[in-house]
């Protein structure tokens, strides 16, 4: 059963979706997913630092389209170590893979206050079924993701703290991210913050 907990908000008619508009193609085209995304009957999720949106092991019922704030999508190891496969951010989409799955195989953790819409699965895909328009645009942020996969395997085979970061910036304009923020790169790169926070140092980066 999905889990989310107090301090939940729900609409359920419609509510348009405004976005700022952006240079950056990725962006634009998440823009233009979401817009349809925001056309379909949903609720909107309004949801604080710490609660769950799901568990693995949940049925799928519903497709959750970030508008703002952030959830990591987390699988526990059975060592008990947890790796994030997904960080969900502000017009993303969360793991769209399980559009393609009757049960979810990871646990989605809102990690800063975030608003959402919900879609319920059928009806997701009966949208993509009939309109060829939304299914295009679908096929190709898919595709999207599928590149920043590939991208981040390639970056977390390389062996230094050093050389994780130096992909990570090459990836993101050579900037970092906010102060507040970094523990989530030590966890994308796969290093401790301690390690991360010495190699930013060394490099005297803000």
């Amino acid at each position: 059963m999905m889990s989310v907990f107090i301090g939940m908000f729900l609409v359920f008619t419609a509510v348009p979706l405004q976005t700022a508009p952006s240079e950056n193609m990725i962006e634009i085209m998440s823009s233009d997913l979401l817009g349809f995304i925001s056309a379909l009957r949903h609720r909107v999720l309004a949801l604080a630092r710490g609660q769950s949106v799901f568990f693995a092991e949940d049925p799928v019922t519903t497709l959750f389209a970030l508008v703002e704030g952030g959830v990591d999508l987390i699988r526990t190891q059975p060592d008990g170590r947890r790796v994030v496969l997904q960080r969900a951010r502000d017009n993303q989409v969360l793991a769209e893979a399980s559009l393609y799955s009757d049960r979810y195989h990871c646990d989605a953790i809102v990690m800063r206050r975030t608003q959402c819409l919900a879609v319920e699965v059928e009806a997701f895909r009966r949208a993509l079924a009939e309109n060829d328009a939304f299914r295009q645009t679908w096929d190709a942020h898919l595709a999207r993701e599928l590149m920043k996969a590939r991208q981040l395997t390639e970056l977390l085979s390389r062996r230094t703290v050093r050389d994780r970061l130096d992909g990570w910036l090459q990836l993101h304009g050579n900037a970092l991210p906010d102060r507040g923020t970094r523990t989530e790169l030590a966890d994308e790169l796969g290093v401790s913050n301690e390690a991360l926070y010495r190699e930013i140092a060394r490099r005297q980066l803000r």
